[in-house]
């Protein structure tokens, strides 16, 4: 479930995911280009992905079955060498668990 987007700058949004596996993304508008970052690290970027099929995945109740049915199917990607070290993730992750705890206080 998606917790929040931020648009961080002209064009680039960010946004964070309330999932087993999937982080955070970051959609650059002008290059058509979306990258994923996994709960274990890794790093995936999708080319070429339109707008519409972007907006299609991060609004998917499970991201999982949203990345497979409107991005993975439909477009090429790479894998990051980099895979991001664990204090990253951990700060990542608290993030995240503050989003959720606003979120839930929101309702």
């Amino acid at each position: 479930m998606l917790l929040v987007e931020n648009q961080v700058l002209d064009g680039v949004f960010v946004s964070y995911y309330d999932s087993s596996n999937i982080l955070l993304s970051k959609y650059i508008y002008a290059e058509k280009k979306l990258a994923v970052i996994f709960s274990k690290g890794q790093q995936y970027v999708y080319l070429d992905v339109l707008p519409y099929h972007y907006q299609r995945f991060k609004v998917s109740k499970s991201q999982g079955v949203g990345l497979k049915e409107f991005i993975i199917k439909n477009y090429k990607s790479e894998k990051a060498s980099l895979k991001l070290d664990q204090e990253t993730l951990t700060q990542i992750s608290e993030e995240i668990s503050n989003l959720k705890k606003n979120y839930e206080k929101s309702f």
